[in-house]
């Protein structure tokens, strides 16, 4: 049973003829073109959002870590990013922020277009460290 590829493209015949040389790249690995959103994702995609998301649910760690330094508590979403955030959460990926409480938080980071998504959660039996589906 092959491996199925959906690649959806926009735009102007270039898109079109770099989708099919990317269709081209990953037919050797097994991948098999589908007329549907079903097909499966490569690997090195799936990869790339995750080690993203990682890096960006890291940065929060030690944003929230420095706010709990500077003011004595971990902070929500908004403030959070106004104060200490220095990376730009690209607009594909969703961040939450959530059971902000004195002894930790729940973050996590959603990749719109693929559905993946990655949970940090800090405190009471959270280990701090990024855990993705």
């Amino acid at each position: 049973m092959s491996k199925k590829l959906f690649i959806k493209t926009y735009g102007c015949q270039m898109n079109v003829y770099d989708s099919a040389r990317m269709a081209d790249a990953l037919a050797p690995l097994g991948y098999a073109p589908s007329d549907s959103a079903e097909g499966e994702m490569p690997s090195m995609l799936r990869h790339r959002f995750e080690t993203e998301m990682k890096t960006i649910l890291q940065d929060v760690k030690v944003a929230e870590e420095q706010a709990m330094a500077l003011e004595g508590r971990y902070l929500q979403l908004e403030p959070l990013k106004a104060q200490y955030l220095n990376r730009v959460v690209p607009d594909n990926y969703v961040l939450t922020l959530g059971d902000v409480t004195a002894d930790g938080f729940r973050a996590e980071i959603l990749h719109s277009a693929s559905g993946l998504s990655c949970v940090l959660e800090v405190g009471g039996s959270g280990a701090g460290i990024p855990k993705c589906d």
